[in-house]
């Protein structure tokens, strides 16, 4: 034969699945929106784009400046 809990311990039950159903949506509702993906996105697609031929010409330069630094 089964035992049923107490009238005391049935009301503690409810509270605390009521307490956790309020804490999930007071969290749930508190959590900011992921809105931040915007940016990184736009960095993907500046990654993603090919260079221009002045952006390899520049990097030349910069190579052959630090080399003669470096000699001095």
């Amino acid at each position: 034969m089964r035992k049923w809990p107490s009238r005391g311990r049935l009301w503690l039950d409810v509270v605390m699945v009521l307490a956790l159903v309020v804490l999930a949506v007071l969290l749930y509702r508190l959590t900011p929106a992921q809105t931040q993906l915007a940016p990184i996105f736009d960095d993907l697609e500046l990654l993603a784009a090919a260079p221009a031929p002045a952006f390899y010409r520049d990097l030349e330069f910069y190579r052959w400046l630090e080399r003669r630094d470096a000699q001095d």
